[in-house]
């Protein structure tokens, strides 16, 4: 392998390898076009203005059919982003095409390419082919679901550190592709060399590596954007079969042409020669990266009930009127209005694909617990002045980064941890303060299962049509009624009722740190402190005791090399 001859893609034929496969979102992901879309029913609820304009959303990247789908780019991006961090050797020095120049090539430009030459590996769109019985959702229950773009529409806000409200103006909407969305994908590359077509095969079963997974698109921190792969399949043309491809090709009824014509059994690589597609199917990267993943699960267990909302709403009802609270209930969790019906203020969830189905599932967004990770940092860790970052960083000059402050320097680990993008008045402060962070949070759905949500009383009407929503998860409605301040008693029309996650049910939290520190060592150790003294709290109603948890458990997983097959 060693003392193989260094070509590049362009040079007498050797091969052309085809390689197809699946891919499979483990995660739901987003891959932004730029532009903003709508939703039938997503609007402004805005009871002040009462303008109830639709809302916009930012879009994810479409093809000409207006389906979701995988940029031949963004793939082809993300897998030399990976292999050129996650594997020794991979230089980007070629300043020509002498050679010289190509004697001492990296395999990272001779597969990807530079400005001097053509890379030897083509990634293609990769086109969505699942396929949902479900049309589309207008009252949001279903996350304002799309059939045609295979999306769903997520909420995202911005918490204020000072006032720990949401900031105005600072809510999003964003769609997302959901898990279990089915992709096909298709890699050609020409004139390889064995090590070469085993580097790309080992690449792409970066998809499914495991302490360190290739992830595409936006938000990936939120452990957005992860697949799997399956049906491996290689096909390869050489000169020992080179004849059996021009006689399809001059074959009338194959109606195909090129190197289509190599998806076939006769270039099918397992069954010409299946020890070497086993060994390439198998292939992993042959050398680490020096930085290391650390990898923790914590066991947290809800203290109290939980609240984050999904901005949505379902309609109950009592069937028969009688004093007793409660009595012969209907549930209707797909209808969000119905006259006579009450409405209950709903929890965060989302959907993914299952047999065909979209199915709704409750969890905690990983943005929440990050953010409130994030916030204790801040509030914590750095003067109150200061805990508005972009405000303390934009106005900042060059020349204080030279001679930083010590507060520059508490901020640095913070921002270098968690990731930071900021547009300064000077290039160098931008260069220097915008980053991707080192952590990654994902918090795994619930998997309590409890068919419909505790209610005082529990007395459901038998025969009515009953439907419950997702039934993941441990939940409550909570009724509510505020008080005249004047009168003491219950205000008029001022009922409401609220679902909310149960206490005593488990939630897992995944946390992963590259390189870690010993800043990120001590923050880790600070933080469970923390969450056990009920000083970090997650979601809302903090204020009315909502939001407490206590670590039960916390696993560590010994540091393992980036990537090291």
């Amino acid at each position: 392998m060693m003392n193989e001859i260094k070509t590049l893609k362009g040079g007498t034929f050797l091969n052309r390898y085809v390689i197809r496969l699946k891919l499979t979102a483990r995660t739901p992901f987003h891959i932004g076009s730029g532009l903003q879309t709508e939703r039938e029913g997503l609007v402004d609820d805005n009871k002040i203005n009462k303008e109830h304009k639709k809302l916009k959303v930012n879009a994810v990247a479409v093809d000409g059919n207006g389906s979701a789908y995988i940029p031949g780019s963004t793939l082809r991006g993300a897998l030399r982003d990976w292999l050129r961090h996650g594997n020794a050797g991979m230089t980007e020095k070629m300043a020509g095409v002498s050679a010289d120049d190509i004697a001492t090539s990296s395999d990272l430009e001779r597969i990807f390419g530079t400005q001097h030459n053509e890379g030897k590996l083509e990634v293609w769109d990769a086109y969505c082919t699942s396929r949902v019985d479900e049309q589309d959702d207008n009252n949001g229950q279903m996350c304002f679901w799309n059939k045609k773009r295979m999306t769903y529409v997520a909420k995202s806000v911005a918490i204020n550190p000072e006032t720990g409200t949401a900031e105005d103006g600072k809510l999003y909407n964003y769609e997302l592709v959901p898990a279990g969305a089915q992709f096909s994908a298709t890699f050609s590359a020409q004139n390889l060399s064995p090590r070469e077509a085993e580097l790309i095969c080992a690449v792409l079963n970066g998809f499914d590596h495991e302490e360190n997974p290739i992830a595409i698109g936006a938000m990936t921190k939120l452990d957005f954007g992860r697949f799997k792969v399956e049906d491996f399949a290689i096909y390869r043309l050489d000169q020992n079969n080179m004849g059996d491809w021009r006689n399809k090709a001059q074959d009338n009824a194959e109606m195909r042409a090129g190197y289509d014509l190599l998806v076939d059994e006769a270039f099918d690589l397992e069954k010409i020669n299946k020890a070497e597609f086993n060994k390439l199917k198998a292939a992993t990267l042959p050398e680490p990266i020096d930085a290391s993943i650390h990898r923790e699960e914590w066991t947290l267990n809800l203290e109290t009930p939980l609240v984050v909302r999904s901005g949505g709403r379902f309609v109950w009802k009592n069937a028969d009127k009688k004093k007793t609270r409660n009595y012969r209930m209907e549930f209707n969790w797909m209808l969000t209005d119905k006259e006579g019906w009450h409405h209950v203020s709903d929890l965060y969830h989302s959907v993914e694909i299952k047999d065909r189905k979209i199915v709704p599932y409750y969890h905690i967004p990983s943005s929440s617990v990050r953010g409130a990770l994030r916030a204790w940092t801040i509030e914590h860790l750095l003067k109150r002045e200061h805990w508005d970052i972009e405000k303390y960083l934009k106005p900042l000059k060059a020349s204080v980064l030279e001679n930083k402050t010590d507060d520059q320097k508490r901020l640095d680990p913070i921002l270098d941890l968690f990731g930071f993008a900021i547009e300064g008045t000077d290039k160098a402060v931008t260069k220097e303060y915008t980053k991707a962070g080192r952590l990654t949070i994902n918090v795994h759905p619930f998997s309590t299962i409890s068919v419909r949500p505790a209610v005082d009383g529990n007395n459901w009407d038998k025969h009515a049509a009953n439907v419950f929503g997702p039934t993941n998860a441990s939940r409550h409605i909570k009724p509510r009624n505020p008080l005249d301040r004047i009168t003491q008693a219950a205000k008029e029309g001022g009922l409401h009722n609220n679902l909310e996650f149960s206490k005593d049910q488990k939630l897992i939290l995944e946390i992963k740190i590259l390189s870690l520190k010993d800043f990120d060592k001590q923050l880790l150790a600070r933080w469970e402190k923390e969450i056990n003294a009920g000083q970090i709290l997650l979601g809302g109603l903090s204020g009315i005791g909502r939001g407490r948890v206590k670590v039960l458990e916390r696993k560590e997983t010994i540091s393992k090399e980036a990537q090291n097959g």
